[in-house]
């Protein structure tokens, strides 16, 4: 697998190194066009869109949505593809980064009506690949959607079979889409096959659980200075998560720590913080320091810019 200063050398050539395994319909670039022609159409649904790419390599794709009109944000671990790339789209917002392991912060901070990701995904392994879509999914508008185009298979058999077809080919070090396995962690994972060897995976915000903001928390106590415990209601999922919150202050951004607690404890805490009251039965010594244990461990812990959702409750970040 290519690191950050192999893709330097192989940018000037990439282009036609991807474009020579379409023409020939060859493994692993076959359909190489029409995925990105059909992430392409879908994007332009929407006028002006706000885009970012991942691993957006020489600007194949971005360049056209950039001519077109769309505002694009972009992250690659290359420096000489960024160049390639800024060349292309002077007013682009391009950070160098590996986003296997996390945004630039900046772009944590923006509202995407796509997020696209062409023929990078498959640097990532699978437990990595779910972890960026959680995060993902939590940066689109209503109705945004995810599309990733790349070499992917419908079924672990599907993959095999190409496997097997492309012999010594073969990439081993590349950790492909396997579509039916990824359904596991989003069920509304859609499909679209292209070539042999590839096609057009997308996922939409529109059925997102909802979105709660930490200063919605219904705050039932302060247990010390920015630290609260309350509870978030989730209405349309009749769910109620108790938590104690952390009002944190990084790299010049409001960030809350979220912390989810068992209900008996939140009662105990909600006992403790509340003035001229005293527990009854008197809560044990080791509960009084329950929330203490909670923020050294990091259990069930998300870190958000100020917002969460159900699906962080079923997926701990720390």
């Amino acid at each position: 697998m290519l690191n950050s200063k192999g893709f330097d050398l192989w940018a000037d050539k990439y282009d036609a190194h991807v474009g020579l395994s379409d023409e020939e319909n060859t493994y692993p670039f076959a359909g190489y066009k029409s995925v990105l022609g059909s992430i392409f159409s879908t994007v332009m649904e929407k006028e002006n869109a706000v885009v970012l790419d991942l691993g957006f390599g020489t600007a194949v794709l971005t360049a056209r949505l950039y001519e077109e009109g769309c505002i694009i944000y972009g992250q690659d671990f290359s420096e000489r593809m960024i160049e390639i790339a800024s060349e292309k789209m002077p007013d682009a917002h391009l950070y160098k980064g590996d986003f296997g392991e996390g945004l630039a912060e900046p772009l944590l901070n923006i509202k995407y009506d796509f997020i696209v990701a062409t023929y990078a995904m498959h640097h990532l392994s699978d437990m990595k690949k779910i972890s960026l879509i959680k995060t993902l999914l939590r940066l689109l508008n209503d109705g945004g959607k995810i599309l990733i185009g790349d070499i992917a298979f419908e079924t672990r058999e599907d993959m095999e079979k190409c496997r097997q077809e492309a012999g010594d080919e073969w990439d081993d070090e590349e950790i492909y889409c396997v579509v039916e396995e990824l359904r596991e962690s989003f069920p509304d994972l859609s499909f679209k096959q292209i070539s042999f060897c590839a096609g057009v995976l997308s996922l939409s915000g529109k059925n997102l659980h909802n979105v709660k903001k930490t200063s919605d928390m219904i705050t039932d106590g302060v247990l010390a200075y920015g630290v609260t415990v309350g509870r978030f209601i989730f209405e349309e999922e009749k769910k109620t998560v108790y938590a104690i919150t952390d009002l944190m202050h990084i790299g010049g951004s409001d960030v809350t720590m979220v912390y989810q607690i068992p209900s008996r404890v939140y009662y105990n805490l909600i006992s403790m913080s509340l003035p001229d009251r005293i527990p009854s039965p008197e809560v044990p010594a080791a509960e009084t320091n329950k929330y203490h244990t909670h923020f050294l461990c990091g259990e069930s812990a998300y870190c958000r810019r100020n917002e969460f959702t159900l699906a962080d409750v079923d997926q701990a970040m720390l």
